[in-house]
C-alpha cells in the first residue's frame, strides 16, 4: 500500500510538471529527471531541493526545451503541488477553527442557563 501511494504521488508530481511543460514533453523523461533531482536534493541536504531541483532540470532538460520555459514549470510545480494544499489547508483550518468557537460560545451560553436554574 505504502509503494503504491508513493509512486501516486511521484507520478502525480512528474505530471504537474509535464503538463506545464510545451506539448513537446515527453513523462517518462520527465518522471526520470525529477526522480534524479529529488536524489540530488537529498544528497545536498538542502531544504524542499530549493535550487538543486531547477538546476538539474535546466542541466538535463535545457536541449529540448528553453531555461525559460523550465523555470516557468517548475514554479508552477512548486506553486500547484506545494502552495495550492497549503492555502487549501489554511481555509479548512480557519473553517473549523470558526465552528470550534461557535460549538464553545454555546456550551458557555448552556453552562451559564444551567446556572442560573
Amino acid at each position: 500500500m505504502q509503494a503504491s501511494l508513493g509512486a501516486l504521488n511521484w507520478s502525480l508530481m512528474a505530471a504537474v510538471i509535464y503538463t506545464l511543460l510545451p506539448d513537446s514533453a515527453f513523462y517518462p523523461a520527465i518522471l526520470g529527471v525529477l526522480l534524479i533531482s529529488s536524489i540530488a536534493g537529498v544528497i545536498t541536504h538542502i531544504p524542499a531541493g530549493l535550487g538543486v531541483l531547477e538546476t538539474v532540470f535546466i542541466t538535463l532538460l535545457s536541449h529540448q526545451f528553453s531555461k525559460g520555459s523550465l523555470l516557468a514549470a517548475l514554479i508552477g510545480y512548486r506553486a500547484i503541488y506545494f502552495l495550492l494544499p497549503l492555502l487549501l489547508a489554511l481555509v479548512v483550518y480557519l473553517v473549523l477553527e470558526k465552528r470550534a468557537k461557535k460549538m464553545g460560545d454555546k456550551n458557555q451560553q448552556r453552562m451559564g442557563e444551567e446556572a442560573k436554574s
